[in-house]
């Protein structure tokens, strides 16, 4: 049995010294992975070690169920929830967001002139058959390619954070967006037709 396999019998046996050596065997890792994984807009808003330490908190109210299934079972546990940590801050951070949003509109009055110059119901069929036509071209494309196109075009992400996202270099990252976006194309044209 190695070190960490240790560690962790040690610490599910209530050993909180060893959970802690644990923990400080992947922390730096976990930071600079976090880090890299967040975007700009929530990394302004949000500091990497403090979703580090709510990561520490979510596996350490789960270690009881931690079963250790192999080499870097730890690491790979640990990396999970600290994935769901950011997703769900992401969300929040999107939810804040689209709340300061529509205050700001509704207290400028724009919500109201917007809803007096609304599409004709035409115009707004014609916009639904538009984003179904996108969704079922997204659908269709690689799911590689479908990443780096989203993350490129909803998330406003560079090529060097697709890349690191996608774990893949910058120069592979604009190849698949490129493709992507080549794809679509065409299957969008042929859905106008």
């Amino acid at each position: 049995m190695g070190e960490t396999e240790d560690l962790v019998a040690d610490a599910q046996g209530g050993d909180e010294e060893a959970y802690e050596a644990l923990f400080a065997r992947v922390a730096d890792r976990l930071l600079l992975y976090l880090r890299l994984r967040m975007g700009a807009g929530l990394r302004r808003n949000l500091e990497p070690l403090d979703l580090v330490q709510d990561t520490y908190l979510a596996a350490h109210r789960a270690f009881p169920g931690f079963e250790a299934r192999g080499e870097g079972a730890f690491s790979r546990w640990l990396f999970q929830i600290a994935d769901n940590r950011l997703r769900d801050a992401a969300d929040r951070y999107r939810a804040l967001k689209r709340q300061a949003l529509q205050g700001a509109l509704r207290d400028s009055g724009v919500l109201a002139r917007m809803r007096a110059d609304q599409a004709s119901p035409a115009t707004e069929s014609d916009l639904r058959d538009r984003a179904r036509a996108l969704s079922e071209a997204l659908a269709r494309l690689e799911a590689r390619e479908r990443d780096a196109v989203l993350l490129r075009h909803f998330h406003q992400e560079t090529f060097a954070a697709i890349a690191v996202q996608l774990g893949t270099s910058e120069a592979t990252a604009r190849r698949l967006v490129a493709r992507a976006q080549a794809k679509l194309g065409r299957a969008l044209r042929g859905s106008e037709r």
